[in-house]
This record gives structure tokens, sequence and C-alpha cells, in this order.
């Protein structure tokens, strides 16, 4: 659906680098719910994006994304998967460059359902401490194993009668009690070394799950943004998205020392800064900056009422 002011204009003589830019007030979002399995157009380019920049608010955050694609002549949609499902769409815009001139003609913005977390770094965790606990279970049947071990080898030993009478030899006894040495001995070390795996990986465990709940949301659910281009011909663009979560935030921390070993005393004040987020994304190798506006607080203008003056 084609939208004014979306046709790019060379900046600069031909061939050289084009820049567009799409302001998210000029732009159709489009709404809709489907699944991650939904079926896409063939000429749909499905792209990995990255968070570049983001500056956190004392209430919020404002994510920056790039991603790179290579687009063919024509209509295309570019497709851009695992955004959070908390990003504000009235706050969503893509600005990006160009090689050859590009047409927006719409986004779609849609939420995605999985099995899966949304939180790649979520999912890992999960999946490593789901794997971690699964070798304690079987240290669990080791030592259960070897248990019932004990407990046979026991009763053979109650019940001697059974096979020790006048014509049992003494080498014949002395096997026997080898045995029953051996196999004991044998499972209780067997317990011992499961019990030993089962600390290690209650150790390992524990460090994953605080490690887990630092960054869960929970969420199976992500954002997926498509971008509806139109080239006059094939060419390469790097895509920018920027957007606003509200799940994050930050807060100041004083850190004052006081030093009386000297002459005169002095006071230290070193200004800290405490950063939150539960988005569901990933913020790795990233700029962040820090700000005092508040985000979430509504800069629109009032709207006033009419005042009738009779003179």
């Amino acid at each position: 659906m084609p939208i004014a002011g979306t046709l790019i204009v060379p900046l600069v003589k031909p061939n050289a680098r084009l820049s567009f830019l799409i302001i998210s007030l000029s732009l159709l979002i489009l709404f809709s719910f489907a699944t991650f399995g939904s079926a896409q157009a063939d000429d749909s380019i499905e792209v990995t994006s990255k968070a570049t920049d983001v500056t956190v608010f004392p209430d919020g955050a404002r994510v920056q994304r790039a991603a790179t694609v290579s687009v063919p002549a024509g209509h295309s949609k570019v497709v851009i998967r695992d955004l959070p499902v908390s990003l504000n769409d009235a706050s969503l815009r893509v600005k990006g460059e160009a090689v050859e001139p590009i047409q927006i003609s719409s986004i779609e913005s849609r939420v995605g359902h999985s099995e899966q977390l949304a939180g790649k770094k979520e999912q890992e965790l999960q999946d490593t401490i789901t794997e971690l606990r699964d070798k304690r279970k079987r240290a669990d049947v080791n030592i259960s194993a070897a248990q019932q071990q004990i407990s046979f080898i026991a009763s053979l030993s109650k019940n001697k009668g059974s096979f020790w009478n006048e014509a049992t030899s003494i080498e014949m006894l002395e096997k026997a009690l080898t045995v029953i040495n051996d196999g004991t001995t044998d499972a209780h070390v067997k317990i011992l070394q499961a019990q030993r795996v089962k600390r290690k990986l209650d150790h390992k465990i524990g460090k994953l799950e605080r490690e887990l709940n630092q960054i869960a949301s929970g969420q199976k659910a992500s954002r997926i943004v498509t971008v509806n281009l139109v080239a006059s011909a094939a060419t390469d663009a790097n895509l920018y998205l920027e957007y606003d979560l509200s799940n994050a935030g930050w807060q100041p921390l004083y850190d004052l020392r006081l030093d009386t070993t000297k002459e005169a005393d002095s006071l230290t004040i070193d200004q800290l800064a405490e950063v939150t987020q539960n988005t569901g994304e990933d913020w790795i190798d990233v700029a962040i900056t820090l700000s005092t506006a508040r985000v979430a607080r509504n800069t629109q203008a009032p709207s006033l009422d009419t005042w009738f003056l009779y003179v």
C-alpha cells in the first residue's frame, strides 16, 4: 500500500549510496496475530537483526537494531523476527540506507507464538538446566541400582545356609566371601561417585538458575515486523529499527567514603547506576546510554477547550 513521502530521492550523484528514512507517523502499521509457523509469501526475505544502541530511561528504554539485506528488483517483504512482544508499536520507526532507490510501501507488525522461549539466552539457559537435571536423574538411577546390589548381597549373607554345608570347601567359601566383599565395595564406590556427580550438578544448576532468574521473562511470544519494499533494481540495504520498551529502567546509586586519616577530613561521593530490564531480548555488546528523561510520560499537547468571549 504506497504511502506518500516514501519514495527515495537520490541525495548524491548516481551510483553513490542513497539514504532513506521512514517516519513512524507517516506509516501505516498493520497489526495482526499469527504463529511462528505461519506461511510467508514467496518474496519474503528473513533477516537477523542485532541491538546496537540502547538508551535507558528511568521508566523504559529506546532500542536501536540493525539488519543488512539484499533485495531483488521489484516487490520484497523483509521479515525481522524475535523482537520483544512488549514493543510499543506507536514508537516503531524504521530508517536506513541503500545503493539503489527503494520505495517503502508499508510496515506490518504482528505477534508470533512458539513453544520456545522468546529470549535466546533465556532458552539456552533453560535447555542447559534441563540437560543437567537429566544427568542428575541418571545419577539417582545409578545410586538406586547400587543400593539394590547391596541389598541383594546382604540377603545372600543372611541366607548363607543355602550355599554353605559340610561339603563346601574352604576354597569355595573364600571365593564366595571375596565376591560378596568385592560386590559390596563396588556398589558403595558407585554410590559415592554418583553422589559426587550430583553435588557438582547441583552447583552448576544453582548457578544457572540464579543467572536465569536475572533475565527470565517467561515469554513464548515475540513480535515480527515486516517491511514491504519495492526496489527499482537489485540492491543491498541496511535497515535500522527503533522502538520503545516499558519493562526496563535504571536508578542512581551513590557510594560515600569518608576519610578521617588525614589532617583535613574528606568525603568522596561516587555516583553509580543500576540498570534493569525484563524485555526478553539480549543486550550483548550494546552501547548503553542513560537518560533522565521520562519516556513513558505523555508529551502530547493537551486539548484546549474553546472559550467564547462576548464584548
